[in-house]
């Protein structure tokens, strides 16, 4: 939660760009994709969580990316 109330505050503040721990690098066009998308697309964000790391699967970190792409 202490990310997702962050995430509009930097924005504002002209940080644009967030580095997490359970996120892949060879996925980060997917990321971008999904966080400027016109539409969230939940199937998305779910299937980057399991395809890098299922222990990392939580929807606190989902919503995360749903945050990011408000």
């Amino acid at each position: 939660m202490l990310i997702q109330n962050l995430i509009p505050r930097l924005y504002e503040a002209g940080v644009y760009n967030l580095g997490i721990e359970f996120g892949c690098h060879e996925f980060q066009d997917t990321v971008d994709y999904l966080v400027t998308a016109p539409t969230y697309d939940e199937t998305l964000a779910r299937w980057l969580m399991f395809k890098f790391a299922s222990y990392w699967a939580f929807t606190e970190y989902e919503d995360i990316y749903r945050k990011a792409w408000n």
